[in-house]
């Protein structure tokens, strides 16, 4: 429907550019008559004659009648143009006109015209579409592609995970296989190096079966000699224990540790006899209270596990006798303890 309105709308303008020529064309004679009646008066009025002076009124009653019949023609015509133009506008205006002039530009000429011609701008557009849709659907194939390149390498890096981690928990059950192994072994070898350790400790304190530990001697001199110290330990063993010996029985007596002026340091003792050592330590009961101590020569790990048995409340004393822990429970039993000995479950006894 536009555009058979556009068709009544050029009809229109070309009605009213045509009345508009129309009048114009016919106000040009009257323009030309006006002016040469102007310029007539205009001679007539350059002639300064008598004749003229004494018509002068006439002539202007004359002129003045002309001009008014010369406007009211004008007025007439301008009306009646006027009147001619409203008609023609009205008859442009009107259904009929428009219908007409309708029927006159809707032919089948142009209607094929124009619907070749949207039929074609509706291909270009739908061709646009599908172009701009093919070149979508590549891309989305592309990408796909790269997400499928993606996804199967993902796919192998996971197969080949899962291949190292088959590989690794089988690695793991043989390195736990030969860990039980190691570990046998290793208890083995412990409790080997424990006898072994027990038997060294046991040879060395075999070597020590004839010394003695004596504390609480007078220790002036820093510089003391072995001779010397084998002298104060005979005379405490006279004097204190009433232990009848002489230089002769003892084969070395030396200070060990540190010297300090306020202190005195330990003596070892080692005597040529065991039974001079026997006597000796039987007769020890009678250093009590005296400052004096003497206490058998054990190795480190002998003295140690003494001191922790003496720790255990369950213990009411702990001694050694021939190198050996004796333990007197608060229970009233005695029992020897050695490496073998669980101390924790012995300080559980009740």
């Amino acid at each position: 429907m536009t555009r058979p309105r556009r068709g009544a709308e050029e009809s229109t303008g070309e009605a009213e550019a045509s009345a508009a020529k129309s009048s114009a064309q016919t106000s040009k004679p009257k323009q030309k008559e006006k002016e040469k009646e102007k310029e007539k008066d205009k001679d007539r009025v350059a002639k300064p004659s008598k004749e003229a002076r004494d018509a002068n009124d006439d002539n202007q009653t004359t002129l003045d009648k002309h001009l008014v019949q010369t406007e009211k023609a004008t007025d007439d015509h301008l009306d009646d143009t006027l009147k001619g133009f409203a008609n023609q506008l009205s008859k442009l205006a009107s259904q009929e006109y428009i219908e007409a002039k309708f029927k006159q530009m809707v032919t089948e000429d142009f209607l094929s015209t124009k619907l070749k011609e949207l039929e074609k701008e509706v291909k270009s557009e739908f061709k646009k579409e599908i172009d701009a849709v093919h070149k979508h659907v590549s891309a989305l194939q592309g990408r796909v592609e790269i997400t499928e390149k993606t996804v199967e390498a993902l796919r192998n890096k996971v197969s080949d995970m899962e291949t190292s981690i088959e590989k690794v928990a089988a690695e793991n059950i043989l390195i736990k296989k030969d860990n039980e192994k190691m570990k046998e072994q290793l208890t083995e070898r412990e409790i080997k190096l424990k006898f072994q350790a027990a038997d060294i400790n046991n040879l060395e304190q075999y070597t020590r079966g004839n010394s003695v530990r004596i504390y609480g001697v007078n220790d002036p001199e820093k510089k003391e000699t072995s001779a010397e110290t084998a002298k104060q330990v005979v005379k405490l063993v006279k004097d204190k224990l009433e232990v009848d010996i002489t230089v002769a029985d003892i084969d070395i007596a030396h200070r060990t540790g540190i010297f300090q002026n306020d202190g005195n340091r330990p003596i070892i003792c080692k005597f040529v006899s065991r039974f001079t050592k026997h006597d000796v330590i039987k007769a020890r009961r009678k250093l009590k209270k005296s400052g004096y101590v003497i206490k058998e020569d054990l190795t480190i790990q002998n003295a140690k596990l003494l001191e922790k048995t003496k720790e255990l409340e369950t213990v009411e004393s702990a001694w050694s006798h021939e190198g050996k822990i004796i333990a007197l429970l608060k229970t009233g039993t005695s029992m020897v303890v050695n490496w073998k000995t669980d101390l924790d479950e012995l300080g559980r006894i009740e």
